[in-house]
C-alpha cells in the first residue's frame, strides 16, 4: 500500500506479481489458465509466463483496486507514464473509471507532492561525487483565441526548461592533462564495430 515517490521509483511489474502468487495464488492460477493455453509445450509456456508478467500484474492491480481503493500503486505508475507523454484529460477522463489510471486532479496532486524529490536525488550525485551536467533550452509557444479582434490576439509564450543529468559512467581512468592520441594519427577503425 506504500506509495510514496522511492515506492514509485523502485516499482517492477514482479513485485507485483509476487505479491499477488503470495496473497492470491488461486487467482494466479486462473489467470495463468486464461493466458496460457494447455496445448503448449512446456518450455513454450515457460516463456509465455515470464513475457505475461505486466499482463498478470496489471490485472491483479485492477481487480484489488476493486476491493480496495486505496491499492493504487499501478495505477499512479501509469498516471506518471501518461502525463510524462503529454497526454490529453480526455484520455484519464476514459481511464480512470475503468480503474487504469488516476483521475487528471488526482495525478496532477501527485505530480505536485512528488515534484520535489529531484532535489534530494541530485544532492546524493554530488555526495557520492558523480559528475552532473545541467541541460536547457528555450521553450517557445503560441496559443491562439477562437474569435481574434483587434484588442484580442494569440499569444506568444516563452519559457526555459532545464534538467539535471546523473553522469553514471566514470572515466577517472582517463588522463585529463592531454589527449591520449592525436586525433590526426587515430585509425577510423578504432571508430568501428567489430568482432573483437
Amino acid at each position: 500500500m506504500t506509495k510514496d515517490f522511492e515506492d514509485l521509483k523502485q516499482f517492477t511489474w514482479d513485485s507485483i506479481v509476487n505479491e499477488t502468487v503470495t496473497e492470491f495464488p488461486l487467482l494466479v492460477d486462473v489467470l495463468l489458465a486464461f493466458l496460457v493455453p494447455d496445448s503448449l509445450e512446456q518450455k513454450t509456456k515457460v516463456e509465455r509466463v515470464a513475457s505475461l508478467t505486466p499482463r498478470i500484474g496489471f490485472l491483479y492491480s485492477l481487480l484489488a483496486q476493486g476491493r480496495n481503493h486505496e491499492l493504487s500503486k499501478v495505477q499512479r505508475v501509469i498516471s506518471i507514464n501518461l502525463f510524462d507523454n503529454l497526454c490529453d484529460q480526455k484520455v484519464f477522463d476514459r481511464l480512470q473509471p475503468i480503474g487504469v489510471c488516476l483521475s487528471y486532479g488526482h495525478g496532477l496532486t501527485m505530480l505536485d507532492k512528488f515534484s520535489g524529490n529531484f532535489n534530494s536525488a541530485v544532492i546524493d550525485a554530488l555526495k557520492d561525487k558523480k559528475r552532473i551536467r545541467l541541460v536547457g533550452d528555450n521553450i517557445n509557444w503560441k496559443t491562439n483565441i477562437h474569435d481574434e479582434k483587434q484588442d484580442n490576439h494569440g499569444k506568444m509564450h516563452h519559457a526555459f526548461g532545464s534538467a539535471v543529468i546523473v553522469q553514471t559512467l566514470s572515466f577517472d581512468n582517463i588522463s585529463r592533462i592531454k589527449p591520449q592520441k592525436l586525433f590526426y594519427e587515430v585509425d577510423h577503425q578504432l571508430f568501428l564495430p567489430s568482432s573483437k
